[in-house]
């Protein structure tokens, strides 16, 4: 439970990502990537998510982004879950190769205030783009 912090460290840039996971199953994320050009975007989710036979199992609610739709599964499994760090390996698909995501927890900060962010940024996001 609690508010985790990611760096990508796969692509070039700056992509880091605060993922809330909340008990009963919630699941949020704000993930921004700023660019080699200058560039920079700003994504959001909100999914479920489960810990089942060492896999973290999450369930796409609703995104921000066209690549991932509603009830894409995201397979990880755990490779080391403590109190402030857990190290995933991300699932293959045809999209993405194996990837090891390191997470740190951020002690202190609220996963209602991030999921709340999340979901108004949606709302902004869909009433901007009709979705």
């Amino acid at each position: 439970m609690g508010v985790w912090y990611l760096k990508d460290t796969d692509r070039p840039g700056l992509v880091f990502s605060q993922i809330a996971y909340i008990h009963g199953g919630k699941k949020c994320e704000i993930s921004m990537e700023f660019n080699v050009y200058g560039n920079y975007s700003v994504d959001y989710w909100i999914n479920t998510w489960k810990v089942e036979d060492g896999l973290l199992i999450s369930t796409i609610e609703d995104s921000s982004v066209p690549y991932m739709q509603k009830g894409e599964l995201i397979v990880d499994a755990i490779m080391k879950l403590t109190q402030d760090e857990l190290i995933v390996l991300m699932e293959e698909t045809s999209d993405y190769r194996p990837e090891i995501e390191h997470h740190l927890k951020l002690n202190g900060e609220d996963p209602n205030l991030l999921c709340s962010i999340v979901e108004r940024n949606l709302a902004l996001y869909h009433r901007r783009t009709k979705k």
